[in-house]
């Protein structure tokens, strides 16, 4: 799954969608081009935490796997 900023707000909807279909590897990662602005940025940042806190609050951080929170992802 690819972020940008057009679709950034939906990024943890998205992502939850794809755990409720079963996915259980998800390779996500943003657009490297100079598209983004510090807006983007913080909804990024913010979805992100929801998504975080979503995987902890349903014990599902060690069940799901998603790219961009690996640690080796850069």
């Amino acid at each position: 799954m690819t972020v940008a900023p057009e679709n950034v707000n939906f990024l943890f909807d998205a992502i939850v969608n794809l755990i409720n279909e079963g996915y259980t590897t998800i390779m996500l990662n943003c657009v490297y081009e100079n598209v983004w602005n510090n807006n983007h940025a913080t909804i990024l940042y913010n979805e992100l935490k929801i998504l975080s806190d979503y995987l902890i609050e349903n014990n599902l951080y060690n069940k799901i796997f998603i790219r961009m929170f690996d640690e080796n992802n850069f």
